[in-house]
């Protein structure tokens, strides 16, 4: 069976778990682990309630590169440079699309760099813009390193449901924001508040948070470095893609203006020219 999830051998013992030192199938050997694509069925009475999830082939690294806690930060909600490649639906996805009326997605990944700090990194999508009001919405080092851990033990599930190649599955009660699941509280952060249900078809905004460090003064009640990539959106057929902008509005030149100006006065003495001869006639 393959494997989404990559760690260090410390974080290993302070788990108190074993976790092999596996390559994602399909990408590089850098360490880190998969973005993984979860869509939810929301529809109303849906029972039981539907998860897809579909390892993205994509590492964290190639987000963000494994920042430590000495890097310079330029905070809160750093911009980072990073082009999230289209990925269309598999069958399964426009399968499952095609069973219900409502659904709810996002992106997810989590890692550990270092080994003094075992610093987490956790990506995620939301619809909260956390530069508007970043005291309130960027969670602490503490809600980052709880969340983690229990993102950490959902990879280790979700390589049990994915298939051994690239590739997706579906699942009942899955792993992602299910009432009555082990992970029904990932949708919130667990009570951090950082809400990362985001509706089919509707924009979310690319976060990657990083706990601070344990050099930081305020230790985990710190708040978590915050870098932002993109705004990123899956459409109602199933593509994820970066949220296509649109098209800057071009103000016509005065010319034009003038212009249609000059044809309406033309048109109104013709108009009359042709009243003044038919009156003559």
């Amino acid at each position: 069976m393959k494997s989404i999830w990559k760690t260090s051998a410390v974080l290993a013992v302070a788990l108190g778990a074993t976790m092999a030192h596996a390559d994602v199938t399909g990408t590089s050997t850098a360490s880190g682990s998969s973005l993984v694509l979860f869509v939810r069925d929301t529809s109303e009475g849906a029972a039981p309630n539907r998860v897809y999830a579909r390892d993205l082939g994509s590492l964290l690294d190639s987000v963000l590169a494994a920042p430590l806690s000495t890097d310079p930060y330029t905070g809160p909600v750093q911009q980072i440079n990073y082009s999230l490649p289209t990925v269309t639906a598999d069958a399964n996805l426009t399968a499952f699309l095609s069973g219900g009326t409502s659904f709810a997605w996002t992106l997810m990944a989590a890692d550990t760099q270092g080994t003094g700090a075992l610093q987490q990194r956790y990506l995620t999508t939301t619809g909260t813009d956390m530069s508007a009001d970043p005291a309130n919405a960027i969670p602490n080092n503490s809600t980052v390193r709880g969340t983690w851990s229990l993102i950490a033990a959902m990879y280790t599930q979700l390589n049990v449901a994915l298939p051994d190649s690239a590739g997706s599955s579906t699942q009942t009660d899955g792993l992602w924001g299910q009432s009555g699941t082990n992970y029904s509280g990932m949708i919130d952060w667990n009570g951090g508040g950082v809400v990362n249900t985001n509706n089919l078809g509707d924009s979310a905004n690319l976060y990657v948070l990083v706990t601070s460090g344990t050099n930081n003064p305020a230790g985990n009640g710190a708040a978590a470095r915050v870098y932002q990539g993109l705004s990123v959106q899956l459409t109602s057929n199933g593509t994820l893609q970066v949220t296509p902008t649109a098209p800057p509005e071009v103000p016509l030149p005065p010319a034009i203006y003038l212009l249609g100006s000059a044809v309406a006065a033309l048109t109104g003495v013709s108009r009359r020219r042709r009243q003044g001869e038919q009156a003559k006639a």
